[in-house]
């Protein structure tokens, strides 16, 4: 499919809207991605913290029996 030069010229504007929308997309995704990355090591952090916790007063609670 072949369009004339001056089509495309005529699409520029609406050429560079979608453009803009599709860069705009990928900033907020970048940012959802950092904030998700931040939350989830937050979580396992704690998680393995409570982990770790939960193990010395099992073997505490072992030594007891």
């Amino acid at each position: 499919m072949h369009f004339p030069l001056s089509f495309l010229q005529d699409q520029y504007d609406n050429i560079a809207s979608v453009t803009n929308k599709g860069l705009e997309l990928l900033d907020k995704y970048g940012q959802f991605t950092k904030e998700l990355s931040a939350i989830e090591t937050d979580y396992a952090s704690k998680l393995r913290r409570l982990v770790k916790n939960y193990m010395i007063k099992k073997k505490d609670e072992e030594e007891n029996m």
